[in-house]
This record gives C-alpha cells, sequence and structure tokens, in this order.
C-alpha cells in the first residue's frame, strides 16, 4: 500500500496498535515521511488541543475543589535535583 499522508491513515485506523503495525510496515522513507506528515496532521493537532482542554478542565476541577497548592520553584527544583541525583545525574 503506497504512503499518500497521515490522514488517510488515522481516518482508517481505529486503534493506535493498527497505527504502529501500519507504520511498521511502510518502507523506510515512506516511514519518515508518514511521521514528517502526522506531526503537521490537523486531526492529530485537533486531538492535541482536545486533550490539553481535558487536561485544563481537570486542572479547573482540583482548584475548585481545593486540591491544588500555591506552585513552589523552589521546592520544584529541589524535588528535580533529587530525582537527578537518583538517577546519576547530577544537575
Amino acid at each position: 500500500m503506497p504512503f499518500k499522508s497521515a490522514g488517510d491513515y488515522v481516518t482508517f485506523m481505529s486503534t493506535v496498535a493498527q497505527l504502529i503495525a501500519e507504520v511498521h510496515k511502510l518502507a523506510p522513507d515512506d516511514h519518515r515521511s508518514f511521521l514528517r506528515s502526522l506531526s503537521q496532521s490537523k486531526t492529530i493537532r485537533r486531538m492535541q488541543i482536545e486533550d490539553l482542554r481535558q487536561e485544563i478542565a481537570v486542572g479547573i476541577r482540583q482548584a475548585d475543589a481545593g486540591l491544588t497548592k500555591p506552585f513552589d520553584a523552589a521546592d520544584l527544583k529541589r524535588r528535580l535535583d533529587e530525582q537527578l541525583s537518583v538517577s546519576g545525574k547530577a544537575p
């Protein structure tokens, strides 16, 4: 099956697993073209925007329920530094 566009594949694939299986069947050049097209696909962008909207809605519900705390940059830096030191990747 010759490569057409990412939209062609996304339209006909009902699951991520099916999409991945089909991409693996592509020739290397078509594989690169597909990935480039996929990253620029309006369908994918709409899906990403919808995911972002859902994440924002969750955050708003958490804030409304009092499940959030003020942002503390120093605390975030400390926790990230700890994670890096545990993984052996010192800052």
